[in-house]
């Protein structure tokens, strides 16, 4: 990067100099600042490109001080402390990869701009699903057993990490497919809201988008996959616990939006969701990795 950037001013001494023995004074004012708004338009050009294309890692191993730091700057880089590292926004919505193999924590993002167009950095968190199927014939809730850690070995729900520009519903629906078979498309997914509460996750800032679902029975077709090393139904009445993460909270919020659900206004099912609400009543533990 600085080598482009010492390059872009080599490129114009040598242009302006080449012209020193032909031109008179008088002449070299126009021609030098045609060649000064070719080579800004050649560099924003040049920005613009590094811009769309690094990613944070991509820079991570430069130091930027002096007058590289307004080149860095240019492409969205923030100029450290001499012998600093510099840091890089990741581009705006870039998720986190699949469940077993994320890394989330704080990243560095984008969010409006400083004053004379200079990007402003904030942390931003992860960005995770996950699902509460409930199955009205058996009063059954649909958990899997986690594969990998954190919380291997607990139930949870069907969930996992958003991948960069995927709708939020899209991405509820495929986590579902991918760890327990069953077919979302016969699965009316409600969003139920969002949780962030700090220690969550033990692997950093995440927040999850929760979704909730009454299906007519339990032959969906369940078979673990993914990064859930079993998949069955649970008594809605009595869920299994600890839940991994702070899936107490999240089946507590699905259990009482379902309860609302004019199919789950009476019957063995409305007496389950209502017993499991009171199941799930206190905090949830912080999860350990």
């Amino acid at each position: 990067m600085r080598k482009l950037h010492q390059h872009l001013r080599a490129a114009r001494e040598a242009a302006v100099a080449a012209t020193l023995p032909q031109a008179r004074p008088a002449d070299m004012r126009p021609h030098a600042d045609d060649l000064d708004a070719e080579l800004d338009e050649a560099a924003k050009a040049v920005q613009d490109a590094m811009r769309e294309a690094l990613r944070p890692e991509d820079l991570a191993q430069f130091a930027v001080t002096g007058e590289d730091a307004d080149f860095a700057a240019a492409v969205g880089a923030r100029a450290p402390a001499a012998g600093g590292v510099v840091s890089v926004p990741a581009k705006a919505g870039a998720g986190e990869g699949a469940d077993a193999g994320a890394n989330p924590g704080t990243n560095p993002g984008i969010d409006g701009k400083k004053a004379g167009g200079a990007p402003a950095m904030y942390p931003r968190p992860s960005l995770t699903v996950d699902a509460a199927i409930v199955a009205a014939d058996k009063a059954k809730i649909l958990l899997i057993k986690r594969k990998n850690p954190p919380c291997q070995g607990q139930w949870a729900l069907p969930g996992g990490f958003v991948d960069e520009n995927e709708p939020l519903d899209r991405a509820a629906a495929r986590e579902l497919q991918e760890e327990t078979s069953v077919d979302p498309s016969g699965v009316l997914l409600e969003q139920v809201g969002a949780f962030g509460d700090p220690g969550r996750d033990p692997r950093g800032w995440c927040v999850s988008v929760a979704y909730a679902a009454l299906v007519p029975s339990t032959s969906l077709g369940v078979k673990a996959a993914d990064d859930a090393a079993d998949a069955e139904w649970h008594d809605v009445a009595a869920p299994p616990q600890p839940l991994a993460f702070d899936h107490k909270e999240i089946v507590r919020a699905a259990f009482q939006r379902l309860l609302s659900h004019p199919q789950a206004q009476s019957g063995r099912l409305a007496e389950a969701l209502s017993k499991g609400i009171q199941a799930l009543q206190g905090a949830w533990e912080p999860p350990k990795v």
